[in-house]
């Protein structure tokens, strides 16, 4: 735990492990604060512990230890609203501040000393260098330290205040804004300190950028870039099929990294001059065990998908003897991590999602969206959330990929009965990954919403008519971090659970499995899956749920009621 603040204005506890149910017993006692106050805080002490599930008797409350809990928590989920969660946590701060556990400093302009107050002064005309660097100013300010002190170590000490005594959810970030705006603040602002100051880097790079390797290596990976991406479609080791533009891209990366392992296992980089020599077994022995090694000694999936394209490399690409080739299939299931079926991580966040109550939030999601749009003055800010109702809704009626969704195109990809963009409309188009055409109805309140944001919202996204539903600021289509950021964000704040658009997929696989548990054939046409094999390989732990569901209520039920199963159609 942090060290207890000596701060005038706190009242000074002993270095005793401090609880929840520790600070509870100081404000009952706290002579100095009305009944009223201590009612708002002892609540607050006990809602904080509640919703982040601490245990008031040994848990650890500071914000340090919670941090990722603190992050991870929707007010949705717990049905409350962001405006009570944020005076939770303000009643929590008062309290750690009030019994000394150190806490965010009050960015109050009066605080600052005469030193930063004039440095201050200085930046009034740009928002953003005043607001990124009011934190390490009020830090000098109350620390002693002068402008003309910050230093490297000083920063140092402040990056440790972000991380021990605020709710920064990440404070390696923001400290690292921190020093690129006073560098910035160094070379624009007339009179600033010019001690210079490193920006750090918290990012553990792995793979070599692509010109640090040997030319004659890039040139055999050329070449294959462009036999596997069909541009030689008849070479012998062509693939059946051309990798599609994001398959070859996602295959490049994995390669780069590959080999970017084999240099950090110790071969140096200006000996891997070929594919062949680079998949040698000893080499590629080397490369995975080096990755496995920052895993403790485990496989990840990432390595796995590594390992399968170096395997189709050595195999169909380098052509690899037979011995040879055996020990590289060996090594690479030795990797293989990789299990049919839904991940853990993804089961986890489809089960909230089975819930009734949280089912019922999110299809109210899309019109809570549109009302609060038409509340909110900025049009842009308008548009966009009407732009997340729409994508919402889509995902809802028509559970495509995120690629297939960021490319819809009116009058291409939905298609209206009559001109003029007028009568019912059909979603309809050819999935990405595998060719396979899909469509759907779009009825009801998805035709309606769409409408609206097609007439309404969509031209105040673009500068003219566009043909794409999501169009993007420097592109034809709104980037994919971006809009999934968006659905993400809607989700989390107004139903409180953690969904992805991909998870829409499993979502209505898994309604219709629970209702309809042979239904594997309707399941993969309305996915678009080229094979029910795919779906059933994925959505076969849907039986083990409604085979539970079943013993409960048709064998255990009974025990309810005081009345035994029965089995032999005989009368009580």
């Amino acid at each position: 735990m942090a060290p207890f603040d000596s701060a005038a204005d706190s009242v000074s506890i002993q270095a005793t492990p401090v609880t929840i149910a520790f600070l509870r017993q100081r404000v009952k006692t706290d002579l100095t604060l009305g009944e009223r106050r201590k009612r708002e805080l002892l609540t607050g002490l006990s809602s904080y512990a509640k919703y982040l599930s601490i245990d008031p008797e040994h848990g650890d409350p500071t914000f340090a230890a919670n941090r990722t809990k603190i992050e991870r928590f929707a007010p949705a989920s717990a049905n409350i609203g962001q405006r009570r969660w944020g005076n939770i946590l303000s009643d929590v701060t008062m309290v750690f501040r009030r019994y000394g556990i150190p806490v965010r400093l009050r960015p109050l302009p009066g605080n600052l000393s005469p030193e930063w107050r004039a440095l201050r002064d200085r930046i009034q005309h740009d928002p953003r260098l005043l607001r990124g660097l009011s934190a390490l100013m009020h830090y000098g300010s109350a620390r002693g330290i002068a402008p003309a002190e910050v230093t490297d170590d000083a920063l140092a000490t402040f990056h440790r205040y972000l991380i021990d005594e605020t709710r920064q959810k990440r404070p390696d970030s923001a400290f690292q804004r921190v020093c690129v705006l006073w560098r910035r603040a160094t070379a624009e602002i007339a009179g600033w300190p010019q001690q210079p100051v490193l920006v750090p880097s918290f990012r553990n790079v792995v793979s070599f950028a692509w010109s640090q390797f040997d030319p004659s290596l890039l040139a055999e990976i050329e070449e294959w870039k462009g036999v596997v991406g069909g541009e030689l479609p008849f070479d012998e080791r062509a693939p059946d099929k051309a990798f599609r533009g994001t398959t070859l891209a996602t295959k490049l990366e994995q390669l780069r990294r590959y080999l970017s392992a084999l240099v950090r296992s110790g071969m140096p980089i200006g000996e891997i001059t070929s594919l062949a020599f680079a998949l040698a077994p000893k080499n590629y022995a080397a490369a995975l065990t080096w990755y496995m090694a920052r895993s403790d000694g485990k496989s990840t999936p990432g390595l796995s998908e590594i390992a399968a394209t170096m395997l189709g490399i050595a195999r169909h690409w380098v052509q690899m003897e037979q011995s040879d080739l055996v020990k590289i299939e060996r090594a690479s299931k030795k990797v293989n991590c990789r299990r049919k079926g839904m991940t853990d991580r993804n089961v986890e966040r489809l089960r909230p999602l089975l819930d009734s109550h949280v089912q019922m939030k999110l299809f109210l999601l899309p019109q809570l969206l549109l009302a609060t749009a038409r509340k909110v003055p900025n049009p842009k800010k308008a548009a966009i959330l009407v732009q997340t109702a729409v994508a919402i809704e889509i995902l809802l009626v028509a559970p495509i990929r995120l690629h297939d969704l960021i490319h819809l195109e009116l009058d291409v990809h939905i298609i209206f009965a009559r001109p003029g963009r007028l009568g019912d409309a059909k979603l309809a188009l050819k999935a990405s990954k595998n060719d396979q055409r899909i469509a759907f109805d779009l009825k009801g309140e998805t035709l309606a919403l769409l409408r609206q944001y097609v007439t309404t919202y969509l031209p105040r996204l673009s500068d003219g008519a566009v043909a794409a539903l999501f169009p993007g600021k420097t592109g034809p289509h709104k980037c994919e971090v971006s809009l999934r950021e968006q659905i993400t964000k809607a989700i989390r704040k107004h139903c409180g659970v953690d969904v992805h658009p991909h998870l829409f997929r499993h979502f209505a696989a898994a309604m219709i499995l629970k209702k309809y548990p042979d239904a594997y054939p309707l399941v993969s046409r309305l996915l678009g899956h080229k094979s029910i094999q795919t779906t059933m390989d994925f959505y076969t732990a849907f039986e083990s749920s409604s085979a539970a569901e079943f013993f409960y209520e048709k064998i255990l039920a009974p025990r309810r009621g005081g009345i035994p199963a029965r089995h032999d159609g005989g009368r009580s």
